[in-house]
């Protein structure tokens, strides 16, 4: 599902972001591993979590979503020595994947009009030539209030989604491919606004921190919701 190679390098590079560093003592430079690590993406993008993380990654996030029962959802809730997460800027998350190569992201994403929802979901890391928080693209599901009230099934559509965000400027870029097609044959660029969380969104893999963004008269809602794997601990502040 995840279409990866190793990368052969990767150079340090300045965050754009020197403030979010400097507070948990990091310098802009000493989170990037020079020697052979990483992964190169579909379309060339690199990035410094190397293809087992993202696999085992990709693993975790289906194995929570076949569990069929509150009881068989492990306990995912942060200890004292752990960060509250879903108070995270996107900044905060890039810095996340930033310090470790072994931090990703599990990401779901939902876009609604009303009658008709999409949701997609999958693994993001990051792209320390880019400053972004990116990843693979992944399957589409769908369905309309008409289907959810008949069988409740998502069925999944013939597109997939891949999502890219640009930490600093809060924006979520969403580009649209038909299966077997290695260029977007759409690509949309949403403002997102880091709207509160609270201490009530939880679905099958913990505490989510959620974003909220308008795309456009067809899909005019998205709701990107983030999780950290693993927990990060409270020395990562």
């Amino acid at each position: 599902m995840i279409s990866v190679t190793s990368v052969t390098a990767l150079e340090p590079k300045i965050s754009k972001s020197l403030t979010s560093l400097e507070k948990k003592n990091l310098s802009p430079t000493s989170y990037v591993l020079t020697k052979a690590v990483g992964t190169k993406l579909f379309d060339g993008t690199e990035i410094i979590q190397d293809s087992t993380v993202l696999s085992d990654s990709y693993k975790l996030l289906k194995s929570a979503q076949v569990l069929s029962s509150e009881e068989e959802v492990p306990d995912s809730s942060p200890s004292d020595e752990q960060v509250h997460y879903w108070d995270w800027t996107l900044r905060q998350f890039a810095d996340y994947l930033a310090s470790n190569t072994s931090n990703t992201l599990l990401y779901s994403i939902e876009t609604t009009a009303g009658s008709l929802t999409s949701v997609s979901n999958g693994v993001l890391g990051y792209s320390v030539v880019r400053d972004e928080i990116t990843g693979d693209k992944f399957d589409v599901y769908g369905t309309r209030i008409e289907n959810v009230a008949n069988d409740g099934v998502f069925r999944k559509h013939s597109s997939q989604w891949r999502i890219t965000i640009l930490p600093d400027e809060n924006q979520l870029v969403l580009q649209n491919y038909v299966e077997g097609n290695p260029t977007p044959i759409s690509e949309e660029l949403i403002g997102l606004s880091m709207t509160p969380s609270g201490p009530n969104v939880i679905s099958f893999l913990g505490r989510a921190r959620p974003f909220y963004g308008i795309v456009s008269e067809v899909r005019p809602v998205v709701i990107l919701s983030l999780w950290p794997n693993p927990l990060p601990e409270s020395e990562f502040l």
